[in-house]
């Protein structure tokens, strides 16, 4: 599947999705990014 969506398609989309400014999706997206990683360092066993 080939979607061409530029960055702001993408903000638009975490605007609407999150439904909250631009900024605070952003920091949403951090979180998550954040969680994630973790998650994933600690199933490979790997320390933080």
């Amino acid at each position: 599947m080939g979607f061409d969506l530029s960055k702001k398609d993408f903000y638009r989309f975490m605007r609407t999705y999150l439904q909250c400014s631009i900024k605070e999706s952003f920091q949403a997206l951090s979180r998550i990014s954040k969680t994630t990683r973790n998650r994933a360092l600690e199933c490979l066993g790997t320390p933080t």
